[in-house]
This record gives C-alpha cells, structure tokens and sequence, in this order.
C-alpha cells in the first residue's frame, strides 16, 4: 500500500495574525490549521483515519556530542559526574563509560545517563568501582541524525521520529484537516511560539488507514503565516511577511508595501471599512465575510453574508451563501434571504432560503425553491424543485422535475421525474419520465412512454406510445395509438384499440372497439358498436370485422374451435364433460351415431350390419333385410344435428342417421313411392324401395317417405327414419 500526503491550502493562524487592526501586543493563540490530501494507492482516501505530526527544522547544526567531568575520591572510587556540556541530537541515551588514563589500575565504575529534549541533562554512578588514579568519563556520541524534531503531537517524538500518540480525523474524498496545537483535540500538545524561531521547518505527517502507520510523503514547508505568531509585535502590517520582520507599528512605513508588490499567489486578508467586511482572497479567489445590519429588519434575522469561490460571486442579502465556483463572467448570486449557492458557474438563487447546489446557469427564484444541479434549469414555484437535467422548468407550487432535459411541471403539486419534453401542467399531475408526454388534468398521470396524453381527471397512460386517456379516470395500460375516451374505460394495450363505453374495455390486440356501456372487445377487430352495452366480443387472428348485433352478447369468432374441458377442440364448440340446459335448440335434421364400415360407403345409401364383422357396417344388398341399421346422413347438404359416436376407432366411419330426415337413395322401379309410404331395403346396393309385403318387412323398415318419386324411377328423396 503506498501513502502520500498532497498540500493544497496553506497552513493558516487561527488568529489571522496578519490582520491589518491587530494591536501592537495583542495575543496569539498557539495553534495553526492543516488541510491537506491523503491518497492510498493513488487513490483518495474515504473513511476514518489516525494521523500524528510532528514539526522538525532541515537537519542543520543540531548534532552535538555531551562532555562531563568527574570527582574521586581518596581510594580511587568515583563518587559523582558533571555534566558540563549536554550535547544534541540525541533520541535514545547515550552510554556512559569510564577509565583510567595510561593504563592505570582503576577499574569497576558504571554510570547512566539522563536526557531531555535530544540532550544529556545528567549523569547517575550507579558503581563507585576503585583504584582509579587518573580517571576519564566519556558519553557516547549521538547518532549521525540530521533532522530535529521542534514538535510533535504527544511531545515524544526526538529526531524527526514517530510520536507515540494518535490523532484521529475523519478524511473526506481523501482531504482532511486538523488544528496543530489544539489541546481539546486529544493527545495534542500546545504548539509553541518559539517552535518558529528556526526557519525553515517543516511539517511531518504520518498516516494509519486501517493497518500500520505509514510516514507521508514529502515533509510539508511550513509558509510564512505561522511566523506571526513568533513575531513580538504585529504593528499596523498589512502581510504576515512583513509581521515577521516587524518589531513596532514604526518600523514599517506608511505605503512601503504595495498589493501590486505581493506575490498574487499569496493570501491576502483585507477589511472593507464601509461595510465592515472581511475578504480573504488569493488571485481574485477567496472568502468574503459581510455581516447584515439594518435597522429596519428584526435584529433576530441578522446574519451575515458570506461568499466564496471567484471574486465576482456575490451573496447580498441577510444570511445569504455563497460557497465557491463562478468565474469573472458567470458569477453566482445569492440574493435572496438566507439563500445559498453552493457552486457551479453563473447560477442565482434569488429567492428566500432558494438553493442552488451547483451546475451552470441554474436559478431557484422563490421561496424555498430548489434547483440541485444541471444547467440552465429554473424552480420559480414556491418550495418547487428541479433536481438536475437541462432546460428544466417547476414553476408552480411544490411542483418537482427531478431530471431530464425541457420539461416542465407547472401545475400545483405536479411532477416529472424526467425524460424530454414531458408536461404535467395541472394540480396532482405527473409524468414519470419518457418523451414528449403530457399529463393536463388534475390527478392526471403519464408514467413514461412517448407521445401519451393523460387528459382528464385521473386518467392514466402507463406507457407506450402514442396513447390517449381522454376520460374520467380512463386509463391506458400501453400499446400504441389506443384511446380510452368512455368514462373509467381501460385500454390494456396492443394497437389502435377505443375504448369509448363508459366502463368499458379492451385487454389488448389489434383495432378493437368496445363502444357500448360496460362492453368487452378483445381479439383482432372485435367490434362492440354504440349502444350494444353489456355486449362481449371475442374475435381471433382474422382479418375482418366481427361485430356485435345487440346488448348484452357474448360472441365468439374462433375458427379453431371453442374446448370447454379441452386445449384441443375438434369442432366448433368442443366439451370435455356433462352439459346440463334445460332446453337444448339443435338446427341439424337428424340424430346420427358415427359407425366403422367394413366397406366405402356414401350419403345416402341404406346400410346394414355385417354378420362377417361385428361391430361393423355395409351396404345393404338385399330386399326386406332386417340386419338394416340406418342411412348414411349428409346427403344433399342435410346437416345432422346429433352426432354420436365419436370413440376411438370411430374417426373414420361414417355418420348414420337413427333419427330424423335424411336424403335416401330409391328405387322405384315395381312401386311408385308416395309420401307416408313405409321404406324397406331393395336388391339394389345401398337404395330403399316401398314395403308392400309387410309380413316380410317386419324388423326391415326404415321409414316413411316424405315426398314422392314416379314408378320406374330412381332418385333421391326425403324420408323420416324410424327403424322397425
């Protein structure tokens, strides 16, 4: 992990030191403030953090090495040392030896050392030893260390080392800042004013981020500002610079330093006699401090006006902020009561207590409005809000556009939540996002889409494009180009839909109408016409109109059959189950049972059972034959009316009428056929003749014949089955 420290703001003295009025003895607190930039990785750092400091000069002249003398007494044991020089640059204590010169006999003495502040202050014998005749004491010599240390936070750092004690701060986007000497701050000592009687000095930072403390880097150069507080006295000078050389208001004259001989990167303080003011300004950039004081406002809102950023910024009203941005031809203005502009360029926040966070060409211009960002957006609604975008617009009453570019919430209470070109322009309307959407009737809603219109009292668009809801609480779920126009009426989705009955509705599909009260249409063009109320009309994929005929219908087109029990209905309306009614209308002539044939056979031929094949049917081939089951049904487009039959095995049969009217093949060739003659098999395959022998017809008839045919013909004719 590799740590660095970047300085952006200089140190600066709490008292302002180079105040232009401060009196020639006035006191200096003995604290100065940091600001500086951490980065972990070439990142900034967030998060909570342990920092110590410590203020050490350039590592010149400060290494010195300590001298003592000693006393003996008679015996040769050594009974004290003075120290008589204390040396510097020590930061751990230095050994103690002693011995007798010319290689006399002395020997066993030991002594240690005491220090303070890098320096041998003392020196202990802890064994006096004997026979010492020339003795010597020798201290040894203090590291090779080029760095002193003047400070540190816990006062225990020696040698430019690491102090013991920790600081905690918080670090914000990787900045943070602290107050050197700050004794409320925790193990933090006093800074003291002579700690600047060196220069240059440095300050030494180092850094624990969560894991162990890491020395930043580079040292920082402590400017020129501290030194006020080493100077004796202040005077009249107009820079810190000048404080540090001054020793009386005489010392300087009248105009010997001039703004225009000031280095521009320097900091300024200067106070505006007229206004009180107190400007802080480097290169045009700074802070501005005017307090508020009229007479003819309640002394209880006074507040003062501060501005920061570009030298053209400017808040001029009671309370009013401005905390930095702007620029020479885009300032911001702060001009209403206790509004504030946070940043950003060309901005104005002109009404009481508007907001501006930041962006470009932004105005909050009535009371409590608030623009948050973006550029060239305008909240000129009390308490409305435009939270970013471009070209945005909340002109009403707690009226809100959050994003987005060109809209506008200009009714009471409306909203956009973003999008282009979106209107919510009546009270309680909103449009949540999308393009060029419209909400323009209170309690009106467009959520997002293109093209949709919410147009009347809670009427509703969910999305889609192109949609309308028109009516009372109508509401279109999606789609495209669908109209919900009747009172509550609902559009689900698909295309082109209307809904226009009051209550009406269409799920979805393709150029449905549900134009009678209380009526459903769904499918492709399922038509419900005006005044047909209470009518359903289910239509499939076909592509022509299916309409209703009258009220309270329920109509289906679905060329693939109607399955009640079934996914895969056979007919037209296909039950899988018991159907119970109490009155069943069939408009088919004939009860048929659907039979397996042991041969081809066709409408309207006479069959029997084959005595070769059970559970199967055949032509009949002879006269009076009592196997005889039935006609063939279907003959001359006669549609039966019950069909039974339909097991497995039974696909494939033909349907035979038991029942009813059937087209039968005759021949007449013995007999003429009248109507009401009985019917029985004739010799010739698959026809009927007249029964005269009604001995032999017994168990042989068919029916009764209900139109005529000529003797000695042949032909189709219409008969009423009933077996005997």
């Amino acid at each position: 992990m590799t740590q660095s420290i970047n300085l952006f703001l200089p140190l600066v003295v709490l008292a302002c030191a180079s105040f232009p009025l401060l009196t020639a003895n006035a006191q200096v607190p003995e604290a100065i403030h940091f600001q500086g930039q951490v980065t972990v990785d070439d990142k900034p750092f967030n998060g909570n953090g342990t920092f110590k400091f410590a203020i050490v000069d350039d590592g010149t002249d400060n290494v010195a090495t300590a001298t003592a003398t000693l006393n003996s007494r008679e015996g040769g044991s050594i009974t004290a040392i003075t120290v008589t020089a204390g040396g510097s640059g020590y930061f751990r204590v230095p050994q103690v030896t002693i011995h007798d010169r010319r290689d006399g006999p002395g020997s066993g003495a030991e002594a240690k050392a005491k220090m303070q502040d890098g320096r041998v202050i003392e020196i202990i014998v802890t064994a006096p030893g004997s026979d010492y005749k020339d003795p010597m004491v020798m201290i040894e010599s203090p590291p090779e260390a080029t760095i002193k240390t003047l400070w540190s936070n816990d006062n225990s750092s020696i040698g430019g080392s690491e102090p013991d004690g920790k600081v905690g701060l918080t670090v914000n986007n990787g900045i943070f800042a602290v107050v050197l000497g700050d004794t409320g701050s925790g193990f933090m000592d006093v800074l003291p004013a002579e700690v600047f009687a060196t220069s240059p000095v440095y300050l030494r930072v180092w850094f624990n981020g969560g894991g162990e403390f890491e020395q930043l880097a580079p040292d920082q150069l402590v400017t020129s500002t501290p030194y006020a507080m080493h100077a004796k006295f202040a005077g009249t000078a107009t820079s810190a610079l000048v404080a540090e050389m001054a020793q009386s208001a005489e010392s300087v004259a009248d105009g010997a330093v001039s703004f225009d001989q000031v280095d521009p990167s320097i900091a300024l303080w200067s106070r505006d006699v007229a206004t009180d003011a107190i400007e802080y300004l480097v290169a045009n950039q700074g802070i501005r401090v005017e307090p508020f004081t009229d007479i003819n406002v309640s002394l209880e809102f006074w507040s003062p006006m501060i501005t920061m950023g570009n030298g053209a910024n400017e808040a001029s009203a009671p309370g009013a902020t401005v905390s930095g941005g702007g620029s020479a031809t885009s300032p911001n203005l702060a001009g209403g009561s206790h509004s504030t502009v946070s940043g950003g360029e060309g901005n104005t926040a002109s009404g009481s207590r508007s907001t501006v966070g930041g962006g470009e060409g932004n105005t909050a211009s009535n009371f409590y409005s608030t623009v948050a960002g973006g550029n060239s957006n305008a909240a000129s609604g009390s308490r409305s809000t435009v939270g970013g975008g471009s070209n945005n617009t909340a002109s009403n009453f707690y009226s809100t556009v959050a994003g987005g570019n060109n809209n506008t919430a200009s009714g009471f209470r409306s909203t956009v939540g973003g999008g282009l070109e979106n209107i919510a322009d009546e009270q309680l309307s909103t449009v949540g996002g999308g393009s060029r959407n419209t909400a323009s009737e209170p309690f009106s809603t467009v959520a997002g889409g293109a093209g949709n219109t919410a147009s009347n009292f809670y009427s509703t668009v969910a999305g889609g494009d192109g949609n309308t809801a028109s009516s009372s609480s109508s509401t279109v779920g999606g789609g495209r180009g669908n109209t919900a126009s009747g009172s509550r009426s609902t559009v689900g989705g698909g295309s082109d839909n209307t809904a226009s009955g009051s209550r009406s509705t269409v799920p979805g599909g393709l150029l449905n109408q549900a134009a009678g009260d209380y009526s459903l249409a769904a499918g492709r063009r399922a038509k419900v016409k005006d005044g047909h109320h209470g009518t359903f009309v289910w239509a499939d994929s076909t592509n022509w109109n299916f309409e209703s005929t009258g009220e309270n219908q329920f109509i289906i087109r679905a060329n693939g059959g109607v399955g009640i029990g079934t996914s895969n209905p056979q007919q037209t309306l296909h039950v899988n189950g018991t159907t119970r009614t109490n009155v069943l209308q069939i408009t088919g002539a004939d009860l048929a049972e659907q039979f397996p044939f042991s041969e081809q056979a066709e409408p309207g031929m006479v069959v029997a059972i084959d005595p070769n094949s059970p559970g199967l049917l055949r032509i009949s081939r002879v006269k009076y034959n009592r196997r005889v089951a039935g006609i063939v049904a279907g003959a001359n487009d006669f549609k039966t009316g019950v069909l039974l039959g339909h097991e497995s095995g039974n696909e494939f049969g033909n349907p035979v009428a038991l029942s009813g009217r059937v087209y039968v093949n005759c021949d007449a060739t013995d007999h003429a056929i009248e109507p009401g003659d009985m019917l029985t098999t004739a010799d010739l395959p698959g026809y009927a003749r007249k029964a005269t022998d009604f001995q032999r017809a017994q168990g042989a008839i068919i029916g009764k014949a209900m139109e005529g045919l000529a003797k000695g013909g042949q032909g189709m004719i219409l008969v009423l089955v009933n077996l005997q």
